[in-house]
């Protein structure tokens, strides 16, 4: 607690004295009571004085008490007396989930990948949730006619129960699980752009009847694309109260003319940066699918994880609502003159997208086992680069993360020095 290290054993055991005594009294059960008193004003103390929510040992209570709330003049109803701690800083699972670290870890679920072969198929029950704080359901989808939420495959999410399954997975696991509306395939067209531009009536209809989906497949909230102010205020009066997650692109260009980075901050409780896919076989040439820092003599200085955070921030994004992306997959190119050099590396002309993977069979893109068993089974050459490895052979080549370079950017020293 506030009190130090010793002095909050002594409170503990005193607290403990008091709670067990009540206990043993012989009366009838319940009656008594050992009430705790939270303060939200606690937590702008200094250290060691400051009293955070996540302090609280609720088993030395039988109940606690927040204070304080007040009567707002205007509307006559409850309202959080400070918003900014209240609301804004405080969600208790999002305490609880983040644990000892402070850090989320967001892992995404696609509804597509059961319908691979073999190896390649994913289910519902291959997850291992405790690896997980947040797992992000992908995709649903935006109704043209009526602009409300609906399931993208409904094979999938309602006749195969994967909404129900990975809903009961992630919870086996102590996970929140959101829905993700959006994605590359129905982000095309113009209905998102008719939702943000529609009246506020409709805005808000899109925010009850999101609730309404949620709360039906028991997801623990939403990430989508866009910001929309209704429905944070809608998911703030569900009890519990339902998540808001914003994912947004790692492209400054994107970033300048799309973001309000202040007001997705105050709306959003975490906010994943797409840091991945800054470069690909559309450039013609090769380059990292996911560079923690800018490569020599890069082209385009601005496409990496370390200057897309810091614009991010200087935009006015709150760094400890920020989820760096990783991915678990590479870009992959077919290479112009394969033997040139003879090190397949950074910057070589690429004239095609590489050759589709077994699984994936997507041109220019392989899933990370499907790497592995290049690198495993079919001798591909790695080399390391000053901003994440490669893997060649032939006429053939990828980048991607791998553990060393996701622990760079998980455990190192761009996490901690940037705080997010």
């Amino acid at each position: 607690m506030f009190l130090g290290d010793q002095k909050k054993r002594v409170f503990d055991a005193l607290l403990y004295c008091v709670a067990v005594a009540a206990v043993q009294q012989r009366v009838a059960p319940l009656a008594k009571a050992v009430y705790c008193f939270v303060e939200s004003w606690a937590a702008y103390r200094r250290a060691p004085m400051a009293f955070a929510a996540d302090h609280i040992d609720p088993h030395l209570c039988s109940h606690l008490v927040y204070a304080f709330a007040r009567l707002d003049q205007r509307t006559h109803r409850l309202a959080p007396n400070d918003e900014e701690y209240d609301i804004v800083k405080v969600d208790d699972r999002e305490q609880q989930q983040q644990g000892g670290s402070g850090q989320r870890v967001v892992c995404y679920f696609t509804n597509w990948s059961w319908y691979r072969k073999g190896d390649g198929k994913f289910l519902p029950e291959h997850m291992e949730p405790s690896l997980c704080t947040h797992i992000v359901y992908a995709f649903a989808s935006l109704d043209p006619n009526d602009l409300t939420l609906k399931p993208f495959d409904s094979w999938s999410d309602i006749d195969n129960n994967f909404f129900a399954r990975v809903v009961a997975r992630a919870a086996a696991g102590g996970a929140s699980v959101l829905l993700s509306m959006g994605g590359w395939t129905d982000s095309a067209g113009g209905k998102y752009s008719q939702l943000v531009s529609a009246d506020a009536a409709t805005r808000r209809r899109f925010a009850a009847d999101a609730v309404q989906t949620l709360r039906r497949h028991s997801f623990d909230g939403l990430q989508l694309d866009w910001n929309y102010p209704e429905l944070r205020q809608a998911f703030d009066k569900e009890q519990p109260r339902l998540l808001l997650s914003v994912a947004i692109s790692g492209y400054r260009e994107i970033i300048d003319r799309a973001y309000d980075m202040r007001a997705l901050s105050r709306h959003a409780h975490f906010i994943p940066v797409m840091t991945f896919d800054y470069h690909g076989a559309w450039e013609h040439e090769t380059g990292h699918v996911a560079p923690l820092y800018p490569t020599p003599g890069e082209q385009y200085p601005d496409y990496n994880v370390d200057s897309t955070i810091a614009h991010l921030v200087a935009l006015g994004a709150d760094k400890s609502k920020l989820v760096v992306g990783m991915p678990f997959y590479g870009q992959s190119f077919t290479l112009a003159a394969p033997d040139k050099g003879g090190t397949g590396g950074l910057g070589e002309e690429a004239v095609d997208p590489g050759e589709s993977g077994q699984f994936t069979k997507q041109p220019g893109m392989l899933a990370y086992y499907e790497i592995c068993y290049r690198v495993t089974k079919q001798n591909w050459k790695v080399e390391r680069s000053e901003v994440g490895p490669y893997a060649y052979s032939g006429d053939q080549w990828v980048s991607y993360d791998d553990p060393i370079s996701i622990k760079q950017k998980v455990n190192g020293t761009f996490i901690y020095l940037n705080s997010i």
